[in-house]
């Protein structure tokens, strides 16, 4: 069953009733709020992160962990990231599992002919949520949202967090983070915001300038993953 992102994004629990659900699409950003939006819906639960990777060099550690039910928790969340078209077959064989587990499948991009995107689209027990990129009205909101306690968040101020977050969600997520903590007050100013903005990206150059000099790709690749380059700075 095919759920909006953005209906879900705004009420989480219209999937928790679902055993497996499938998160995929090109936002990292969206999918990790998400994410961070299950776990905050099942405080009690017992949350184990899975990759695709670890079933790849153990066959059996799905179907262990899916079976090792603690007795002193509720309920049992398996996150697994980085899935592939692999996983098709693991999934359709724990279908019927009278466990107590929710099963959490965070992915890229799947193609429609994806078996996997197909087996949770048409089955009415499976809910599959599309993570598509933003664009401005879906950021815009996002921001609005996050940040409607605070003074002065007029289209100037907005416009400005969106232009240096380069639209991308993740990015913006971040910026919001350090805007709260920046603003303590609530009260928004346009000159402090473009310096407090303006200095992140400074330091954001400096650091994967210094990855690149030291060699650093395991760095360089995450700095990469949380920066969105305009055409400009390209």
């Amino acid at each position: 069953m095919i759920f909006k992102s953005f209906e879900i994004e705004n009420t989480i629990e219209k999937i928790l009733k679902f055993k497996f659900i499938l998160l995929y699409g090109e936002n990292i950003g969206l999918k990790e709020v998400l994410k961070k939006k299950i776990i905050n819906a099942n405080n009690n639960a017992d949350i184990i992160n899975l990759y695709q990777e670890d079933l790849a060099k153990n066959k059996d550690v799905l179907l262990t962990e899916v079976k090792n039910v603690s007795l002193f928790v509720q309920k049992k969340i398996i996150f697994i990231n980085q899935i592939n078209e692999k996983l098709y077959f693991e999934v359709e064989n724990l279908l019927n599992s009278k466990e107590n587990v929710t099963i959490i499948l965070i992915g890229d991009l799947l193609d429609k002919k994806s078996k996997l995107r197909s087996l949770f689209e048409k089955e009415t027990n499976l809910a599959v949520v599309p993570c598509y990129n933003d664009n401005d009205i879906t950021l815009k909101k996002l921001v609005q949202s996050e940040l409607k306690d605070f003074k002065n968040l007029n289209s100037n101020t907005l416009n400005m967090i969106l232009s240096y977050s380069n639209l991308n969600r993740k990015t913006i997520l971040s910026n919001i983070e350090k805007i709260k903590s920046f603003f303590d007050k609530k009260e928004l100013s346009e000159e402090s915001l473009e310096t407090l903005l303006n200095s992140d990206r400074n330091e954001m150059f400096e650091n994967i300038r210094d990855a690149a000099l030291d060699g650093n790709k395991t760095k360089l690749n995450h700095l990469f993953s949380n920066f969105a380059f305009s055409n400009e700075e390209s």
